[in-house]
């Protein structure tokens, strides 16, 4: 067991509790209510990505209740852009954030120097920025977008 970065443990949990079963076993990975409080809270929760990336234990579940609850929608936000907007609207530049975060962990068994070289070269203003973009008016095709199911496109 590796400790991982809070905000890819506790992202990925939100993402996947929202996972929905049919009756030929198919699952979608759709928008849970978080995405409400997500968009009610937009600013706040774009100034928060780069404090939640690095978050320990404490950092994410300290707090008022409240910034607890935007923490966990923060971190469900980036895992939901990372696995389906990315590779939707074809964001190469955050394409290996994912990948190098688990070859890195993987190899140093540390979440932070996993974190630092998952977001190495990305310039933390335009990240921010493409978010907030992407969950203003970019949701469309992710919604469709089965990251168990589909492959991404290569430019």
């Amino acid at each position: 067991m590796i400790e991982n970065a809070m905000w890819f443990n506790e992202g990925h949990a939100c993402f996947f509790e929202a996972a929905e079963i049919d009756n030929k076993g198919r699952v979608e990975l759709p928008e849970d209510n978080r995405v409400y409080h997500l968009l009610d809270n937009l600013d706040a929760a774009v100034n928060l990505l780069p404090k939640i990336i690095h978050a320990d234990r404490s950092a994410f579940y300290g707090g008022s209740d409240q910034q607890r609850s935007l923490n966990y929608t923060t971190a469900w936000a980036l895992v939901y852009f990372l696995r389906k907007g990315v590779p939707c609207q074809e964001r190469s530049a955050y394409e290996n954030i994912l990948g190098t975060y688990l070859k890195t962990l993987a190899s140093t068994k540390d979440c932070e120097a996993a974190t630092t070289a998952a977001f190495e070269g990305i310039n933390m203003t335009r990240f921010k920025d493409d978010f907030k973009d992407f969950w203003k008016k970019g949701r469309n095709s992710a919604r469709r977008y089965n990251p168990l199911t589909e492959k991404k496109s290569s430019k």
